[in-house]
């Protein structure tokens, strides 16, 4: 089989939205709007670099920290984090933070180790059914390879392959983990690393250009949890299997950068 050109994350369309230049924003392909209460940990982020602002997703982990794709915070001078609503331009909380860091050993070649993270200026308040961290793996699940598991995905932004205009709408979408051997028919190795998890849909629903460091979420128990970072796309574009940064190989680093671990 002959294997996908991986796209850059920089895309040549570009999304009307605002005055701003920006590159393209984050969308979930054919995704199903959100209820208000089923993604409390979902942030959209305003990333403002020197040549335009990006859009990329992210996820609250804690009261104070955000969590993202190392490739989002690329040359960014701060970064507006919108969160508690499943409507684009009625977050419930806005903050702007200019306190972020990549993962040391961040390739933008490959997007190896492609995750960073967002110290929020204040603490976010009382969680609430509309905001709220969602749960990140500890050493327990260390372990855990999350092949063929149902999981999902969310984000902002076009939802149609073809248009150039945000959705004002948070969407989801199922998705199915693989293993890195079937990531491998459609990515170069080098871009699927034993720190990568892959995920793809039976149908066309998929993350897209700009999805780049929203979550990929799996039900752990009575709850939620992530499990990756949305990190590489394939030529093909919104439809077909997606790289995310597989989270329990950065458990440790998690914790040194925030104190945050799940010991349970």
């Amino acid at each position: 089989m002959n294997k996908s050109k991986v796209v850059p994350a920089i895309f040549l369309l570009m999304l009307t939205f605002s005055n701003v230049k920006t590159s393209p924003v984050s969308r979930i392909i054919d995704g199903t709007i959100a209820n208000q209460h089923q993604f409390p940990w979902q942030a959209s982020l305003h990333i403002t670099t020197p040549t335009l602002t990006r859009y990329c997703g992210g996820s609250l982990i804690s009261r104070d920290f955000v969590l993202t794709a190392a490739w989002c915070l690329r040359d960014a001078l701060s970064v507006r984090i919108d969160m508690g609503s499943i409507i684009f331009l009625q977050p419930a909380v806005t903050l702007t933070s200019t306190q972020f860091i990549k993962h040391p050993q961040y390739n933008d070649v490959f997007n190896a180790n492609n995750i960073g993270i967002i110290r929020l200026p204040t603490p976010v308040g009382d969680f609430s059914n509309t905001l709220r961290a969602i749960l990140i793996p500890g050493p327990s699940h260390a372990g855990e390879s999350y092949i063929n598991t149902a999981s999902l995905i969310s984000g902002y932004g076009v939802h149609e392959l073809g248009s150039n205009v945000l959705s004002n709408y948070l969407r989801y979408a199922p998705q199915t983990t693989i293993t890195n051997e079937e990531c491998q028919q459609s990515f170069d190795s080098n871009f699927v690393q034993a720190t990568s998890i892959c995920a793809r849909s039976s149908t066309t629903q998929a993350a897209c250009f700009g999805d780049m460091g929203g979550p990929l979420v799996v039900q752990y128990q009575d709850t939620w949890m992530q499990i990756g970072i949305a990190s590489t796309l394939q030529s093909t574009g919104c439809q077909g299997t997606v790289v995310y940064t597989r989270l329990t190989s950065y458990i440790e680093w998690i914790r040194a950068m925030t104190g945050i671990s799940n010991d349970s």
